[in-house]
């Protein structure tokens, strides 16, 4: 076996490593039972705008809303209202 297989050998039997890797999962699936984290983590996932059809006196228009808050947005790829975040699919 040469020098680095025993060196990468050697890493793989390392308490401290592991111990280092255990506690990074706890982390990060502590992260992934946090709430707050959930929704920023949906948020992230694009989701598709709205379109309402409006008709006035001046004929048909279209008011796109966010699918989260309903607020209305205009033509950016996430939603830009305070506390929000949400990104924006207009196909």
């Amino acid at each position: 076996m040469d020098e680095l297989a025993q060196h990468f050998k050697n890493l793989e039997n390392d308490e401290t490593l592991k111990k280092i890797d255990e506690a990074y999962n706890r982390g990060w699936n502590d992260a992934m039972n946090n709430p707050e984290i959930k929704k920023a983590l949906e948020r992230m996932k694009p989701k598709k705008v709205i379109r309402e059809v409006k008709t006035d006196i001046f004929g048909e228009y279209i008011k796109n809303r966010c699918p989260t808050c309903r607020k209305l947005i205009y033509g950016k790829y996430v939603c830009e209202h305070k506390g929000c975040g949400q990104a924006l699919d207009w196909s």
